[in-house]
């Protein structure tokens, strides 16, 4: 039998949206896979599939405040900017910290390896070196890490998934050939995978596997219609509801879903805000790199101990054309992160803040960003989040 079709363009892209995507896709939606496609869409890995629900509640949520005296206080908590040595630094792809603090790094200027810096953001070693053997990797590898400080890496460019031991130690690996694009951990036993893939019922999104890497099940969505040319439109960024919901946002348009692992999706919240322009497929459909504004685009999802949701984006900067002044375009030049939090209970945003910063995830209570040092080196910056209300006893909450 036939592996399913590898999509290698996730490892080399960069940024928010790459610039060769919009070059290279014209995109169009709607159903339209050749006989080839279907047939190697056809051949999935053996996993019981989970249908879409039918009829979901849908909500839009507006773009008013609930909260006006309250708001979202962004604080530098560290820097890493090796510029020399084994632990110099460029754009992350991979990224993850342990329960001890430690980071652990993946870039994708350096294939291959996974750096380990310690709490402080000090290089400490690496965990994987370029290869296909044991303990190495290729591509930018995604690193999770779950119960135990078990590090978990998805190695897209060897198809397989490896685990480590909190000491650094090859575990094992097994063969993941899923096109992986985010997971998050759901419980003792189960990730979450967000990896779009076409199948003759409809388009599976996510997938649960167990921690040996093995598919359980696949959410089946048929009311998506999408090309086999343009998985990108249905890239997804996770967080972990509770041991059987997962909630997932759209990268490209701002849609919310909560989904279960059993029966699907349950609900939808709707975001369409003035700030978030250009977005949504047209806007990734009609995009001309250095002629008009780069698309709005969700960069990661947080679900804090109250229940809400913490989403960052990506959106142009005022002076975006002077990315285009440098030959590489870099993204942080041309996009600012905008922070919201949402109160999924209430269906209302709580707040918001705008950064010149060029967002690359939510770890946790943590942003991470990416950009240059008044000395023009590459720096990642991690910010402590949290929201603020004068009128609260304490102050923040």
């Amino acid at each position: 039998m036939a592996d399913p079709p590898r999509w290698d363009w996730k490892d080399e892209h960069r940024g928010i949206l790459p610039r060769d995507i919009a070059r290279k896709f014209r995109l169009q939606l709607g159903i339209k896979l050749s006989v080839a496609t279907a047939t190697a869409t056809s051949i999935m890995l053996a996993a019981q599939p989970v249908a879409r629900a039918q009829s979901v509640p849908r909500t839009t949520i507006p773009d008013a405040l609930a909260c006006e005296t309250c708001s979202i206080r962004v604080l530098l908590r560290q820097t890493i900017a090796d510029q020399t040595g084994p632990g110099i630094i460029d754009e992350p792809r991979g990224i993850a910290r342990d329960s001890s603090g430690r980071l652990f790094l993946s870039f994708p200027r350096f294939p291959g390896e996974i750096k380990v810096y310690d709490p402080e953001g000090k290089y400490l070693r690496h965990l994987t070196r370029p290869g296909s053997g044991p303990g190495e990797a290729l591509g930018a590898p995604r690193v999770h890490i779950t119960r135990g400080d078990t590090i978990r890496v998805f190695d897209q460019r060897n198809t397989r998934y490896s685990v480590f031991s909190p000491d650094f130690r090859f575990v094992r690996d097994s063969p993941f050939r899923l096109p992986y694009f985010a997971a998050v951990p759901l419980d003792s036993t189960l990730m979450i995978v967000a990896a779009p893939r076409f199948a003759a019922g409809g388009v599976q999104l996510l997938h649960s596997i167990d921690l040996d890497g093995n598919t359980v099940a696949s959410t089946t969505a048929s009311g998506i219609q999408a090309t086999a040319a343009e998985p990108y439109l249905l890239w997804r960024h996770l967080a972990r509801e509770d041991d059987r919901n997962v909630w997932a946002v759209t990268q490209y348009g701002y849609a919310l879903e909560l989904w279960n692992v059993t029966t699907g999706l349950q609900r939808e919240i709707r975001r369409n805000p003035e700030w978030y322009t250009p977005g949504g497929p047209d806007a990734v459909r009609n995009w001309q790199p250095g002629v008009t504004p780069p698309p709005a685009a969700i960069s990661s999802i947080h679900r804090d101990a109250q229940g809400r949701l913490w989403v960052v984006a990506g959106v142009a900067k005022k002076d975006w054309r002077r990315a285009y002044e440098r030959d590489t375009a870099p993204g942080f030049l041309m996009w600012d992160a905008v922070l919201e939090l949402i109160d999924p209970a209430n269906n209302v945003v709580i707040a918001r803040e705008r950064m010149p910063h060029y967002p690359v995830t939510l770890l946790g209570n943590e942003l991470v960003t990416y950009g240059e040092d008044a000395s023009g080196n590459p720096t990642i910056r991690f910010w402590s989040i949290r929201l603020d209300d004068v009128k609260s006893k304490g102050g923040t909450r």
